[in-house]
């Protein structure tokens, strides 16, 4: 096959390789983390609760601190170091499963640990890829990496199950630790990076350049628009997700198999978003096309609300609220690529440090107050109310500069 654009970067493909084998093994994680606790610990909903928030709290308080410091050192041996971190924190629970030492605390800090390794190495990940691939190249480059974690985490939640049934919870973990060590490996091979621009004499302190990262972000007018858009659909996507599947179990009355096969063709939609969406941004624009994608999901999210029963008519509808994954992938490729296209190199460790900070901050905000909506008023109510949401996250977009953009910006 020949190669073309950024393809052609080596530094590029070993990049996207170990980006989508540890996309792989992390999906295997999340189903068998919960599934380790419910057949080793027999764990009650509320210690599924306390695991869940265990894998999202320690990402929301480290972020800065991560975004900080990684502006501070080279990238590559960070996520290096992550990656051979998390294979540990993974080992840990087969050993201790094997020994029967096993305890539900062991797992929380694992999960705990296990998401500030990942946070370091995400926004490491993002941060480095303008130094890779030139600038010109980002959207392209942020499309390949769409499509091939598109692939693995589809691939990665089909098989989990199997790798769970076949060689328990505790085993898939072990397989998920290789991935880790694989995707290591292969960053070994990338032999360029930019350096830290600034000298340890330079330095201010990491609380203040922590802090500095955030009012980096406030006195841009896309990157606030951008992160008042994000929270906003953050917050609201976690209503819906929240409530979604006890109102399709629950009151619909689909079981897990048949939703299985309608979540899969969330993944179709998403790959072939990744595949056009280059040709769509030269269409329509990078502006246009963000605020559509948002309305586009906001509509879609809402069709789930007009289930009753699991009948044929409830499948074309779920299977239609699945197909907003393409705007939805749409959304996630266009607001990456703005973000890294108008962040200079020595600011992109803090700006991803921001952003995953503001996004993790409406999740869990989200999950709060879904949880509340749902028990207080009703779970397909709180799902239209989350439906809602997604399109108010357009506004930011609406009065800032994005709404006029139609190629990608600039660094100051």
């Amino acid at each position: 096959m020949r190669r073309t654009g950024v393809w052609k970067n080596q530094n590029f493909r070993r990049l996207w390789t170990a980006g989508i084998v540890s996309s792989f093994g992390t999906d295997i994680t999340i189903n068998a983390f919960p599934f380790t606790a419910i057949l080793l610990l027999d764990a009650t909903p509320w210690h599924i609760g306390l695991l869940r928030i265990a894998t999202m709290a320690p990402a929301f308080v480290a972020a800065l601190f991560v975004g900080a410091w990684v502006d501070r050192v080279r990238r590559r041996p960070l996520m290096i170091a992550a990656d051979w971190v998390r294979a540990a924190i993974l080992l840990s629970i087969p050993l201790a499963a094997w020994l029967s030492t096993l305890t539900f605390t062991h797992l929380m800090i694992a999960a705990a640990l296990l998401s500030v390794a990942s946070t370091f190495f995400d926004i490491a990940d993002r941060s480095m890829l303008p130094s890779l691939v030139g600038r010109e190249d980002l959207a392209d480059a942020n499309r390949m990496l769409t499509a091939g974690n598109t692939v693995a985490e589809t691939s990665g939640f089909a098989v989990s199950g199997w790798l769970i049934q076949l060689f328990t919870a505790p085993g898939a973990l072990l397989i998920d630790a290789g991935t880790y060590v694989w995707s290591a490996i292969t960053l070994r091979g990338i032999d360029r990076e930019v350096e830290p621009t600034d000298s340890a004499d330079q330095r201010d302190h990491l609380l203040r350049e922590m802090l500095a990262g955030l009012r980096y972000v406030r006195r841009n007018a896309v990157l606030i628009g951008l992160a008042s858009s994000i929270f906003l659909m953050s917050f609201s996507m976690q209503l819906v997700g929240t409530v979604y599947l006890l109102f399709v179990n629950k009151e619909v009355g689909f079981n897990p198999g048949v939703l299985g096969l309608i979540f899969a063709t969330g993944g179709i939609f998403s790959l072939i978003a990744s595949l056009t969406s280059g040709r769509l941004i030269t269409a329509i624009g990078i502006g246009p096309l963000l605020i559509a994608s948002l309305l586009l999901v906001s509509a879609g999210q809402s069709l789930t609300a007009l289930a009753t029963s699991a009948t044929l008519f409830a499948v074309v509808v779920m299977v239609m609220q699945q197909a907003t994954d393409f705007p939805w992938t749409l959304y996630e490729i266009i607001q990456v690529t703005i973000r890294q296209s108008v962040t200079a190199d020595e600011w992109q460790g803090r700006m991803n440090g921001s952003f995953h900070i503001i996004e993790f901050g409406g999740y869990l905000l989200g999950a709060i107050v879904g949880g509340w909506l749902g028990a207080t008023f009703g779970l397909r109510e709180t799902i239209l109310v989350g439906s809602a949401g997604i399109a108010v996250a357009a506004l930011p977009l609406l009065f800032s500069p994005i709404r006029n953009l139609r190629a990608l910006p600039t660094a100051n």
